[in-house]
């Protein structure tokens, strides 16, 4: 009987070493998460040929996305309606990178269908779409421009069109 005793300790024994010896390990983890506050895009100003007076043999117009100083080398630009570039603000978490990216403009299109090609969107400072958000505002400013070419037998009237700037954190 001892021997069976002895021998149901031993095989216990073995079974229960056995178990050990393949007993998972475990270790604390952590887990971590960085909540950001929204990046919010506001428009400011949309971006404004102004008042074009076409040359007749066909004409580009530039917006300068920096300064919204407008030009052409053959159109009669009228004064007392300069145009401006488009003007956005963003606002987010400090010392983050913003990346910004500028959709294709649409044609302008007045009212009976006639087109404008808007060309060559453009974001300010050389057309750098990275921002950083800055610890002292959170903000920045961002300026568009861009180029629309007249037609030699362009009709008259109002344009309109639309694109779009996307910002997204990096």
């Amino acid at each position: 009987m001892t021997n069976l005793y002895m021998r149901g300790a031993v095989l216990g024994l073995a079974l229960f070493g056995a178990s050990s010896a393949f007993a998972a390990n475990s270790a604390p983890m952590t887990a971590d998460a960085l909540l950001l506050k929204p990046l919010t895009l506001t428009k400011l100003a949309d971006l404004d040929f102004g008042t074009i007076v076409p040359s007749g043999a066909g004409d580009l117009v530039t917006i300068n996305a920096d300064t919204g100083a407008r030009t052409s080398p053959t159109a009669g630009l009228v004064t007392f309606d300069p145009g401006h570039q488009a003007r956005f603000a963003s606002s987010g978490v400090n010392n983050t990178f913003v990346y910004l990216q500028l959709s294709p403009g649409a044609d302008l299109v007045d009212g009976a269908g006639n087109k404008l090609t808007l060309t060559n969107l453009t974001l300010d400072q050389n057309g750098l779409g990275l921002r950083l958000l800055t610890p002292a505002s959170q903000v920045f400013f961002v300026g568009v421009g861009g180029t629309v070419v007249v037609g030699p037998t362009q009709a008259s009237g109002s344009y309109s069109g639309t694109f779009s700037l996307t910002a997204v954190y990096l």
